[in-house]
């Protein structure tokens, strides 16, 4: 008997032995790869070979999580937004955790594919999956993504650490673009380095009519011009006694603008002619840095002077001060108020203003130019927006602290009927630095600057320095997001403007 379960044991192993090594000479076909992949013939077998086999990408184990087996999933993303954005295989999730190969550019752990699931791909393939997103990452007929529809609706974010504008779709909320400025203005879309130092983009204006965006840069002397409907560079416009060009305010009809230089050696503010991009009028004499501005109607603009306690009311005609509004209140312990920010509300019956040092917003009437009313909210608030609709105010405060959470800053909402602070929204970033509301989808996109890193990024950058963020607040729920949206983008995203 003792002999029989031996052979009877045996017998068992080589049946298993057996199976299994036919199990690995017979692998099935995996179903989850579709006939049509819509992937370039030279492209479709790398990535389902590689990246969309059965029990990886392939769109059946986690069908919310990334799916390779088509191009069309592909271009889909993730959770955490574009795997694959056109024309930048450096900025491209796909790209940087399938390449090993330095000579190809930027690697990311985890390499996928993992190895005990399979080989890396190899460098000549991988040579072709970077020349192929280089190229538009296009689909087998040629078509590139959101390379159609002129008049998209389009969040532009400005990478002051890179000289790059992240273009991100307001439908799919996927970034769909990078665009080079300042320094390197010359590559457009293309990946590459720049030409001198970095120009830093600091704040983005869109024209009303929507066909030009503009661009300021603050290390560059200079404001460019964009294209809205294809962005390519239009023209640049270089004011060289401004040391530093901060914010650019444009008037209803689109042809004349005002910006700030935030130098201290020369307080100033600029006229300018934006259909000829020309410089018409330079108005010095005003003190404190000169920051966030605004007109009031075409002759007439309030300048935030940042390291003051003023903001300025200017006739653009003349050149003149006509008042010198004072922010700060030293019997409610108000000084050094530090005004960053300017908005007015629809009819302009109301200018708001943020104050950086003494974390507040103020109301001011510009009939009277009195201040009206003010609101404590979170520390250093920065560039906020109003959403009309409700007649909220919402301003990203930058340095708040929760013990709840281990990232700094918050979103402050204030409702602008009572002018009382409802609720701070934190666990939006790391650093918030600007909010805008996009009234069509109820969201408010909120930018986090990031510079210090403890908001870990998840890819690697061609700039010195950490990846910022961009998290979405659901206006209907006035909280994040439940789906947790948040899209990364390239280095310190200073300023967002939504076309």
């Amino acid at each position: 008997m003792y002999v029989q379960r031996i052979l009877l044991c045996c017998l068992l192993g080589i049946c298993l032995l057996t199976a299994c090594k036919r199990d690995k000479a017979e692998k099935p076909k995996d179903n989850s790869i579709p006939t049509e992949t819509m992937y370039p013939a030279d492209i479709a077998p790398i990535i389902t070979q590689k990246c969309a086999n059965s029990g990886c990408h392939d769109g059946r184990v986690n069908p919310s999580s990334l799916a390779l087996n088509t191009w069309e999933n592909t271009m889909k993303g993730a959770s955490y937004g574009a795997v694959i954005i056109p024309y930048r295989p450096n900025l491209s999730y796909f790209f940087l955790h399938s390449n090993t190969y330095t000579s190809l550019g930027n690697a990311l752990t985890p390499i996928m594919p993992p190895a005990y699931f399979s080989p890396p791909i190899d460098s000549a393939n991988m040579a072709k999956i970077k020349e192929w997103i280089a190229n538009g990452a296009p689909d087998k007929n040629g078509k590139i993504l959101f390379a159609d529809n002129p008049d998209r609706s389009k969040l532009y974010v400005v990478n002051s650490g890179c000289d790059l504008v992240t273009i991100i779709d307001a439908e799919t909320n996927l970034q769909m673009r990078y665009i080079g400025v300042g320094s390197k203005r010359h590559l457009g879309f293309k990946e590459g380095s720049g030409i001198g130092p970095i120009q830093s983009p600091h704040y983005l204006n869109v024209s009303p009519d929507r066909k030009y965006w503009y661009v300021t840069l603050i290390q560059g002397n200079a404001i460019e011009k964009y294209n809205a409907e294809v962005d390519t560079f239009v023209a640049r416009l270089e004011i060289p006694t401004f040391g530093q060009i901060a914010h650019i305010s444009i008037t209803p009809d689109g042809t004349k603008g005002i910006a700030s230089n935030y130098d201290a050696g020369n307080p100033a503010i600029a006229v300018l002619d934006l259909v000829n991009m020309t410089t018409t009028k330079i108005i010095s004499g005003i003190g404190g840095r000169p920051h966030g501005l605004v007109f009031y109607d075409n002759n007439t603009a309030y300048v935030a002077g940042y390291i003051s306690n003023i903001v300025y009311k200017i006739d653009l005609v003349t050149g003149d001060i006509i008042e010198n509004i004072f922010t700060d209140n030293p019997s409610l312990g108000k000084t050094n108020t530090n005004p960053y920010d300017l908005m007015f509300n629809q009819d302009k019956t109301k200018l708001y203003v943020s104050c950086a040092n003494t974390n507040e917003m103020i109301e001011i009437n510009p009939i009277t130019d009195a201040v009206t009313r003010r609101v404590d909210v979170g520390k250093k608030p920065l560039l906020f927006d109003i959403d009309f609709q409700t007649n909220t105010l919402l301003v990203a405060s930058q340095q708040e602290t929760n013990s709840s959470f281990s990232l700094k800053g918050c979103v402050s909402v204030v409702d602008l009927n009572t002018f009382t602070l409802t609720k701070k929204i934190f666990n939006l970033g790391n650093m918030p630095r600007v909010v805008r509301i996009n009234p069509q989808k109820r969201i408010a996109y909120v930018c986090s600057e990031n510079v210090d890193g403890i908001d870990p990024p998840h890819h690697a950058s061609d700039c010195a320095g950490s990846n910022g963020y961009v998290r979405i607040i659901d206006l209907n729920i006035m909280d994040r997001d439940p789906n947790a949206f948040k899209n990364e983008l390239s280095i310190q995203p200073i300023g967002m403007v939504l076309r």
